[in-house]
């Protein structure tokens, strides 16, 4: 490729060749008959070549800069995003309707003569489903019938089938229980069924649809030296399954898609009485008082992220820098606003759970389950599939698999999620945080082997 003074010396002697009367004939003066000689060809050339060495050259800084202006345009756009999103109007109603109301007193009286104590319900969290929402909450039984056990891509003997939300532990007797509920579609193709179903407008209920577990953990009494008593602490974790976690995107690409989601609310109660509340986000998460979040009534609220569906407590675009530092500000964005509204207590089962072990210690990552014994409200309810120690969705995709990209470290296709009593969803917590350690690898399983246990804050406002 010839140097920039190589060109520079070749035009210098093609400009030489050119004869004054050449410049006559761009100024285009008359000869000696009056008539207007054409441009000599020359010049011609002379033109042509730098007009186009001079587009190659703004080609090549184009080119050059190219990944700048990419990202230029990226945050502008980012920006004006941002400011739309957050101008929406956000407005939380007054209270539910009357027809969702009357549902949930009935759930509080078919629970009233079991170990549900009725505060579980009254101050159990209402979800905002983002207005663009399109990966809704999802039948737990649904999910098990469009996925089958698999281990290194390989279908399990056909001996655990058919699989329900009674058995589903049986899996367990596998392999340690390493096992993957891989959808029976390809899930590039992103079948149908993993759409869920949307709330009904009047009676914020998924009809025909169980997509939530509610957990009632009665802990330690607490001693109070200010009272001089001890106080009854209870947690309650409303456990919510969407069947498919639609990524995150930015800069036109995509990260973190999987099959099975599982998020949750905590709230902590200190005798009956709501003291502060857990919204977890991809894998860990944030703590409020009960007083600072918004609420419907007594109600809080969690806005769900638009296809991610991690638990705020406001409705804003949400910066994945401040859940990860690995990830750069502004280029990857969890969204919240007042969409559809979801009461998941009218699609729910319940229970309690009695720890047989003692609390696992600050950064521990348990390489099972925690022990612990989960008792239905009502001896109908399953309980097998609280005892799964596999994943809910798919093995991350290979590099090699069709649809699979990988992105500085972080994959569009990654593996599904444990369920309840793994990672940030163990139910045994002395704080109101999980004893979650900073990951290494971008994942939501908590299996990184670094010790660093992240802080635990209750903040006052949100």
């Amino acid at each position: 490729m010839p140097t920039n003074y190589e060109d520079a010396e070749e035009d210098e002697i093609m400009l030489e060749q050119i004869r004054i009367d050449d410049l006559e004939d761009v100024a285009f003066l008359p000869d000696e008959g009056g008539a207007t000689r054409a441009p000599n060809s020359r010049l011609k050339q002379y033109a042509a070549r730098v007009l186009t060495r001079q587009r190659d050259c703004l080609w090549r800084t184009i080119e050059r800069f190219r990944i700048i202006i990419m990202i230029v345009i990226a945050l502008v756009v980012t920006l004006v995003l941002m400011n739309f999103v957050n101008s929406e109007d956000n407005t939380l109603p007054e209270r539910l309707p009357d027809e969702s109301i009357e549902l949930a007193q009935q759930v509080i009286e078919q629970l009233a003569n079991t170990t549900i104590p009725p505060f579980a319900l009254t101050y159990a969290p209402i979800v905002i489903l983002d207005r663009e929402e399109t990966y809704f909450p999802s039948d737990l039984s649904a999910h098990l019938q469009n996925t089958h056990p698999t281990y290194n891509f390989t279908p399990t003997p056909d001996t655990f089938y058919p699989l329900n939300l009674s058995n589903l532990d049986q899996l367990n007797n596998f392999n340690g229980g390493d096992v993957y509920l891989s959808s029976r579609e390809p899930i590039v193709s992103l079948p149908v069924w993993l759409r869920g179903q949307k709330p009904e407008e009047s009676s914020l209920r998924t009809e025909n649809a169980t997509n939530c577990v509610i957990v009632v953990v009665e802990k330690e009494l607490e001693r109070n030296e200010t009272l001089n008593k001890h106080l009854n602490v209870v947690d309650v974790f409303y456990l919510y399954f969407y069947s498919f976690n639609d990524g995150p995107r930015g800069l036109g690409r995509q990260v973190g898609n999987h099959i099975g989601d599982w998020e949750h609310n905590m709230i902590r109660f200190t005798d009956g009485i709501p003291t502060a509340i857990w919204y977890s986000q991809h894998g860990f998460g944030a703590a409020y008082t009960y007083d600072a979040v918004q609420k419907i009534g007594k109600r809080p609220v969690a806005f769900s992220a638009r296809g991610s569906h991690s638990n705020w407590p406001e409705a804003l675009a949400h910066d994945f820098h401040g859940i990860d530092e690995r990830i750069p500000s502004h280029l990857a964005f969890d969204y919240t606003s007042r969409g559809s509204i979801w009461d998941p207590t009218l699609s729910a089962l319940f229970y309690t759970f009695n720890n047989t072990q003692p609390s696992l210690s600050p950064g521990s990552n348990p390489s099972s389950a925690e022990s612990g014994i989960y008792t239905p409200a009502f001896p109908t309810q399953p309980t097998g599939f609280l005892y799964f120690n596999g994943q809910w969705g798919d093995q991350q995709l290979r590099i090699e698999d069709k649809g699979q990209e990988e992105i500085y470290g972080f994959f569009k296709w990654a593996g599904g999620p444990k369920g309840i009593g793994w990672g940030d969803k163990v139910m045994s917590r002395d704080k109101v945080c999980p004893d979650t350690t900073i990951p290494d690898a971008p994942n939501e399983s908590n299996t990184s082997d670094k010790t660093a246990v992240r802080e635990c804050i209750i903040r006052g406002s949100i």
